[in-house]
């Protein structure tokens, strides 16, 4: 390999593994979310380019940055900021190196700035700063030029060139077949038609760092971006679209014309459940059949399945739907209908979301209510945005608003995930969240090419002709299924009625099959209100020990309590006392063992009721542990968002006042100490709902310089907007969070959750956005909220006055 390759296999590598890092879902794309997560990881500061960045590279207006939209993002970045707000410090100079040569190189073979090569250009470009073409170059190009415009590459196929030839090994290629199953349908010729999509303009003007003049991006007129359809004529032009672009299984082969299988002398329709040598409780990767071990596991994707079922798929098709008898048959007795690529398509993603429904639905009546949706999701360090997310959703597709979902509704909900976030960092236990988000994104890209008159609604003949287009025929039970699920008033289905509709058409036996259309199943239960406990003066009060000789091996592990980026949380047992162990992961980084002994340190010396005292660690490289009390009632945001709890006015008092005083000891201390990362999933309650604050890691002492930070410290819902701005803050920062968690405690709700994504949270809070404060919240804590999370720090209570303020407050005057 010439060291001109090399030097772009390196920095591709660094591209691609950038890219799977912020792909949170592992679906071969970036969503908002992952991309604002990423950045702000990153230290991107400039909350205004944020959206507007993300808007300029979806030039396919997927809502989504496939990996070719993402390389031509990396490769006009340098006008946009440093290459150390998108890559990691240790590895930006790679790529910034390898980008300037190749914008270099693209130029100098550009003179009129088209922002396009043809073969010649290319060829010579090739020659010039590869040092000679490649041997596959004919191979290369074939496989990135657009088949309308054969003679030409853009940026984002310049770029995607170069990745095929310097890094071969490389996840991500442009492919001329389906893979996933996800088939590239072809509508009825002329059906195909327009959405309104136009070539951009880019009026957003990004500054370059340090520069005062803006500077144009003009990434628009790449003549192949136009329109990126997957149901387009095979002669129209079109873009590269999501089935077109994405990561090619290494372990398994595709051909045009399978179906999506493991192995075909097996024909799993379903992916990866559980891995190979599962232990203890499995279920079966179709029909959900638990047991102690394993009947039959798959040696090629390590899926579990019941005797019954492997059965079934290893003689054939899994036969998941009855045989239809008056729908036409081939010579050889195949069903066309039932043996179409969609049908087998929808047959898996439709009993993955059976399953995933049934995980939910915890009491088996068949609806889901919110608490049980709140409790299946898993305390990670996104658990903000995605309770968040859940609940905006939830309410808006709860179109009975009665509190649950029936799996109509579900498929809604899951529907909107899809579409604006993570279904697999949302849905966590989802047997498969990419055959879901594939055949979700295409659904409902052919239902828009059907909808021939744009009014968001199928009739009975759009629908008819749907079927025939992509199942090659109408299903005999057809008609029955339409009279009952269709609107009576207008005789039409929407997108939602539509999805059910072809749940029962693929699984006509399925376990939500017969569903009426979206009915009333119960009113909403009013939740009780938890009073503050009596002081029980002869009530026993346990006190910790501070041990200095633990060792792992005599911590006895319970549940997992939570989860991050740094490890897990487990309720233990140590020599005979409950306790919270907080392992971290064995791959933890240098910064993270920093943070570590930070956090013991600053433990180590504080001794008081409202701060979760420290017992010990256990320091034994590579395991870490911190050994804390135990707070049986966990966290203040579990309690409000997940449990559902709600307080007595007394209580909410109460609680408010323990943070303040734990917060005022904090700033008490000498020199103060700024927590930076306070938020109502690091106030913890115990038995008798005392609150305690924890979670030191982030933590400093007011006096060490903070100077240093690239990135905001914090989660943005908590977050003042002097720290989302500039790397100094002071303590007035810990009292903006204090504000919101107050919010919280009033209002039962997510901060920001009416917001898409962290951009628009940081955008809203830096141009003066503040949660909006109900009528119902008693004046006396709305004026304290709106003090704390005034716009100017000066302007903010100290703790101590904070303090002062809610011990005079008396429950009276919360009425």
């Amino acid at each position: 390999m010439t060291d001109i390759r090399q030097e772009l296999h390196d920095a591709f590598q660094v591209m691609e593994d950038t890219f799977n890092a912020a792909d949170l879902d592992g679906v071969g794309s970036l969503s908002i979310e992952h991309w604002a997560t990423y950045l702000m990881h990153q230290g991107f500061r400039e909350v205004d380019a944020m959206q507007s960045l993300f808007t300029e590279f979806d030039v396919d207006n997927s809502g989504d940055l496939n990996f070719k939209e993402y390389l031509q993002l990396v490769y006009y970045w340098q006008e946009i900021s440093s290459y150390d707000d998108l890559f990691p410090s240790d590895s930006a100079g790679v790529v910034q190196s390898a980008c300037k040569r190749l914008r270099a190189g693209f130029m100098k073979f550009d003179p009129d700035e088209t922002r396009t090569l043809d073969t010649k250009a290319m060829r010579s470009f090739c020659t010039s700063a590869l040092g000679g073409i490649p041997d596959e170059f004919d191979e290369l190009w074939d496989a990135v030029v657009h088949p309308s415009k054969p003679d030409l590459v853009s940026v984002s196929r310049f770029m995607m060139f170069l990745y095929m030839y310097a890094y071969p090994e490389g996840t991500y290629r442009i492919i001329k077949v389906p893979v996933g199953g996800v088939p590239l349908a072809k509508p009825t010729p002329g059906k195909a038609k327009s959405k309104g999509k136009h070539k951009h303009k880019h009026k957003h003007k990004h500054k370059r760092r340090g520069s005062k003049a803006p500077i144009p991006l003009n990434l628009g007129d790449e003549p192949d971006l136009a329109d990126t359809s997957l149901t387009v004529d095979s002669d129209a032009e079109a873009g590269a679209s999501s089935s077109e672009l994405r990561a090619e299984p290494q372990e398994i082969q595709m051909v045009q014309g399978e179906n999506e299988f493991c192995v075909p002398a097996h024909r799993h329709p379903l992916p990866i459940l559980q891995p190979q040598g599962v232990t203890g409780t499995w279920s079966c990767a179709i029909c959900a059949t638990t047991g102690t071990t394993p009947t039959h596991c798959c040696t090629k994707c390590s899926y579990v399945l019941c005797t019954d079922c492997f059965s079934k798929s290893k003689d054939g098709l899994f036969e998941s739907a009855p045989a239809l008898e008056s729908d036409a048959s081939t010579s050889d007795g195949a069903n066309p209908i039932t043996n179409s690529e969609l049908w087998q398509m929808l047959t898996a993603m439709y009993r993955v979301l059976e399953r995933d429904f049934s995980l939910y639905d915890t009491d088996g009546d068949n609806v889901i209510d919110e608490s049980e949706l709140l409790l299946g999701v898993h305390n990670t360090r996104n658990v903000v945005n995605i309770v968040g997310r859940l609940q905006r959703i939830f309410q808006k597709v709860d179109t009975d608003a009665n509190g649950t979902l029936d799996f109509t509704e579900w498929l809604h909900f899951v529907y909107s995930l899809v579409r604006r976030s993570s279904y697999a960092q949302v849905v966590a236990r989802t047997a498969n969240a990419t055959v879901v988000v594939e055949g979700m994104r295409w659904l409902r890209s052919a239902y828009e090419q059907t909808d021939a008159d744009n009014n968001k609604r199928l009739d009975r003949d759009e629908v008819i002709e749907f079927l025939n287009t992509y199942f090659g025929g109408v299903p005999s039970h057809f008609a029955d299924l339409f009279e009952r699920l269709q609107d009576p008033s207008r005789h039409v289905l929407d997108f939602v009625d539509f999805l059910h509709l072809l749940y029962e058409l693929v699984l006509p036996q399925g376990k939500y099959a017969g569903l009426p259309r979206r009915s009333r199943r119960r009113k909403r239960e009013k939740i009780p209100l938890v009073e503050k406990p009596p002081v029980d003066e002869q009530a026993s009060v346990v006190v910790f020990p501070r041990l200095t000789d633990i060792t792992i091996d005599e911590i006895e592990l319970g549940r997992t309590l939570g989860e991050g980026s740094f490890g897990k949380v487990f309720l233990a047992k140590l020599r005979g006392l409950d306790v919270a162990a907080k392992f971290l992961t064995e791959q933890y980084t240098e910064d993270v063992l920093v943070d570590f002994r930070k956090e013991t340190e600053l433990m180590s010396e504080m001794d008081h009721p409202n701060l979760v005292f420290l017992i010990g660690t256990a320091d034994e490289p590579p395991k870490l542990c911190i050994v804390t009390e135990y707070c049986a009632h966990g966290s203040l945001f579990d309690v409000l968002q997940k449990q559902r709890i709600r307080f007595a006015p007394s209580l909410t008092l109460s609680i408010a006042t323990d943070i303040a005083r734990g917060m005022a000891a904090l700033h008490a201390m000498s020199p103060p100490v700024l927590h930076r990362d306070l938020k109502s999933l690091n106030v913890l309650l115990d038995d008798r709902w005392s609150a305690k604050i924890c979670d030191f890691g982030l933590s400093r002492f007011y006096l060490q310089s903070i100077q240093s930070n690239k990135s905001p410290i914090g989660t943005p819902q908590w977050m003042a907007p002097e720290v989302m701005q500039s790397p100094a803050y002071g303590l007035k920062a810990d009292v903006y969070s204090f504000g919101i968690v107050l919010w919280e405690l009033t209002h039962y709700a997510v901060p920001f959750a009416h917001l898409q994504n962290h951009f628009q949270v940081m955008l809203g809070v830096s141009k003066g956005e503040r949660p909006h404060i109900s009528r119902s919240t008693p004046k006396v804590l709305a004026a304290l909220m709106r003090a704390c999370w005034d716009g100017s720090p000066d302007a903010r209570p100290a703790f101590a006055d904070i303090l002062q303020l809610l011990e005079s407050v008396t429950v009276d005057d919360l009425s």
